[in-house]
């Protein structure tokens, strides 16, 4: 995969791009090994699926530039706050890189300034983009203020059909963060719709997504596999986001609960569970940690998605007084996951562990790994 980025030596986010991709799945599998040494060869399943890596990835998330003619660009800042254009990753679906040509032709027509981090001037600062498996698309802008709200509101009104969702999401504050509290959707649509494989799956538009659809769909079949060949009965779904593994899962457990901090997550999961005339599953609004601090029912399956910053000690100590039979573990983080498996292997043993290649040719990898409790 050729990356003119990369080659400028501009992007270095591909770790692996100079090599070979064999090279990097056999680095990420040797990291895997290196933060779990006790792993034994027959427990570790390897990649369960090979990709293409090109085109890829279904989510973007870009900063907002200039170049000397003031033309708006999209890219990323390095760590000198330079803009690095970047609009023609290969690792991005090649509609998502096409839109944002087209979406930049249309931006020359309503005056928008983009911010600079420089001068701290300026209202456009970030794109997020989504693409379902029908090429449709959420579109989410953020600017500093709502000085731009009604060009905005006008633009949309220009876009193509294949925009089924956009929203204006306002970040006053000069910091590393990526959006603000409020969020004003711009579109008769709210929620994106994924058909998973047989599962029509809802995004809103505060609501986490795999970034590589086709690799998430296995991840999310993986485990509701495991699930169906030990007849587990009951799962709590802790971190569940929009539900996609409970989803999976539905058909083969009895009784499922999903617990999530985000509101708009878990009125997506529900809307999920309408349109698949799921009715087994009970998703709540609650932070994680009191959820569990005033648990009294028993789960046979605990599975934990947690941000990159893992469980940590207090939960996971929890987790583990709660004594369900499987822990399913799916972590973005092999070092998270490896600091908090060393409170789990106190009294569970690895079942097994897969990668998933989630981010291909860079060092992040999709970790799925299975703790059974030691009798």
């Amino acid at each position: 995969m050729k990356c003119q980025a990369f080659i400028n030596n501009q992007c270095l986010s591909c770790d692996y791009l100079g090599f070979e991709y064999d090279y990097s799945k056999t680095a990420k599998i040797q990291e895997l090994k290196k933060c779990f040494p006790s792993l034994k060869d027959d427990k570790f399943l390897g990649f369960l699926k090979n990709i293409s890596p090109s085109g890829s990835r279904k989510k973007v998330k870009l900063a907002v530039g200039q170049n000397q003619t003031g033309e708006i660009e999209f890219g990323i800042y390095d760590s000198h706050q330079r803009f690095i254009k970047l609009e023609d990753c290969p690792l991005h679906d090649q509609k998502i890189n096409d839109w944002l040509k087209k979406f930049k032709e249309i931006l020359k027509n309503y005056q928008i300034m983009p911010y600079d981090l420089k001068t701290q001037k300026g209202e456009f600062k970030y794109i997020i983009i989504n693409l379902n498996h029908l090429d449709e698309l959420m579109v989410r802008v953020v600017f500093r203020s709502k000085e731009s709200l009604d060009r905005i509101k006008k633009l949309v009104l220009n876009l193509d059909s294949d925009v089924k969702v956009f929203s204006f999401n306002i970040q006053p504050e000069h910091k590393a963060v990526l959006e603000g509290k409020e969020e004003i959707v711009l579109t008769a649509e709210t929620h994106l719709m994924y058909e998973l494989n047989s599962l029509k799956v809802f995004l809103g538009v505060r609501s986490f997504f795999q970034v590589n659809t086709e690799i998430a769909i296995n991840l999310y079949q993986a485990v509701a596999d495991f699930l169906a060949e030990k007849k587990i009965t009951s799962m709590l779904d802790l971190y569940c986001g929009v539900g996609a593994f409970s989803l999976f899962s539905a058909s083969f457990v009895e009784k499922i609960t999903g617990v999530e901090i985000s509101q708009d997550a878990i009125d997506s999961a529900k809307m999920s569970m309408k349109a698949n005339q799921i009715s087994n599953i009970d998703f709540m609004v609650l932070d994680v940690e009191k959820y569990l601090n005033n648990l009294t029912e028993n789960f046979q399956v605990i599975l934990c998605n947690p941000p990159r910053r893992g469980l940590g000690e207090k939960l996971t100590k929890t987790i583990v007084d709660l004594r369900p039979k499987y822990i399913i573990y799916s972590s973005c983080n092999v070092q998270t996951l490896a600091f908090d498996s060393n409170i789990l292997l106190k009294e569970y043993e690895i079942e097994s562990a897969r990668i998933f290649d989630m981010f291909p040719y860079s060092k992040h990898f999709e970790t799925l790994m299975i703790f059974k409790k030691i009798k």
